[in-house]
């Protein structure tokens, strides 16, 4: 405020301490000395010049904070600012800060004293704030444990780690066989395309028809044929076959062996060219009672020491066979030439020459029987 007093006495003059209301204008030329001014409208005293803190603002800046440059004069930097929300400045240095930083940008992650809450933390792909801790975000096939972040497997999948390192184990799995089952057509496997670089999976069913079959010999010829090793594939004759069901092989040609055995029976229906030796079996006798067994050919009959009663197999079992019994013995006589002990041959029930047994009574005797399917016949004798 600014008072124009007249130079000389003024009548009633003014003090503090009394009011008086001075109209018109006035001019001061000189200097006008008090030590208060009194401002009636705000009802308080008024700063002389001499006790003003600021004479100057020496620079000016819309909302701009005033700083004290010294001398009185105060400044308003441009880049310190309030407007009433926010304060800005280029830099800041603060011993403590209360309430909210969510503002704060570019602050160095060394320069935090304690932890920082997951929820202010940008985490980025494959990360994730989980009440205020950063986390690994899961997803399929992946799982955290109290080690660390591992791959879900699953049990049976195929798959195990080996020192850290995820690898194929065919045992980790489940066998084909379990609950009677097995490998049918539409099971799957992978097989890894050469040609394409690249993994891939087809059936069992076509694994064969498409390969395996192309590349495995198939049996050749008629039903019963043999099959013979050929070149590249299976050769067969219909002049070599077996039938399975009469149990017979037919052989429409040669056959050369080295060796044969017939363990049973032998039957030539054709002519039969002996060029080598013919063996035949032969055993010894010394006791009463013998019955011929079916490998029986010639059979030598002791009676040294006593009789010997010889039962023939049944002629219908054996038709065509041929059975030689010669009677051996020491001494197999008395002091009037007699014979001692005889050798009986009989049969159940079938015929000998017309007669159910016949009887040798002399050492070093010989019969040879054939049978017709029905009777025995003695086709060469000799002694009594």
């Amino acid at each position: 405020m600014a008072y124009n007093v007249l130079k000389g006495s003024v009548e009633g003059s003014v003090d503090q301490h009394a009011d008086q209301e001075i109209g018109g204008v006035k001019v001061f030329k000189n200097t006008v000395s008090a030590s208060v001014f009194y401002d009636t409208d705000a009802q308080s005293p008024c700063a002389t010049v001499n006790r003003v803190a600021i004479e100057e603002l020496a620079a000016t800046n819309t909302a701009g904070i005033l700083t004290y440059e010294g001398n009185k004069i105060a400044k308003a930097h441009r880049n310190l600012v309030f407007d009433g929300r926010s304060f800005k400045t280029d830099n800041a240095v603060f011993n403590t800060i209360t309430g909210s930083a969510g503002g704060l940008t570019n602050i160095p992650v060394d320069q935090f004293a304690g932890k920082i809450s997951g929820d202010f933390i940008n985490a980025g792909l494959g990360l994730e704030a989980s009440r205020t801790q950063l986390k690994i975000k899961k997803h399929d096939g992946i799982k955290l444990t109290d080690e660390g972040l591992s791959l879900d497997l699953a049990p049976n999948g195929g798959v195990k780690f080996n020192h850290g390192k995820l690898q194929i184990d065919p045992t980790n799995a489940h066998d084909v066989t379990v609950a009677g089952q097995n490998i049918s057509d539409e099971d799957t496997i992978l097989i890894y395309d050469a040609s394409r670089a690249e993994l891939c999976y087809t059936t069992f069913k076509n694994l064969y028809d498409s390969y395996v079959s192309m590349k495995i010999p198939h049996a050749a010829g008629s039903i019963n044929a043999i099959q013979i090793k050929g070149r590249k594939t299976f050769e067969s004759s219909e002049n070599f076959t077996y039938d399975l069901k009469n149990n017979t092989l037919t052989v429409k040609g040669n056959t050369n062996t080295l060796k044969a055995e017939v363990n049973t029976e032998f039957k030539s229906n054709g002519e039969t060219h002996l060029n080598g030796s013919v063996f035949k079996s032969i055993k010894t006798i010394n006791y009463k009672n013998y019955e011929i067994q079916n490998g029986d050919n010639t059979v030598l009959l002791d009676t040294t020491n006593n009789s010997i009663t010889v039962t023939l197999p049944p002629a219908k079992e054996n038709y065509g066979r041929v059975i030689n019994i010669k009677t051996i013995a020491e001494n197999n006589q008395n002091d009037e030439n007699e014979t001692k002990y005889s050798v009986k041959i009989k049969t159940d029930g079938e015929l000998i020459d017309f007669t159910t047994e016949i009887v040798i009574n002399s050492s070093c005797s010989s019969r040879t029987l054939h049978s017709d399917g029905a009777n025995w016949w003695v086709t060469s004798a000799n002694g009594s």
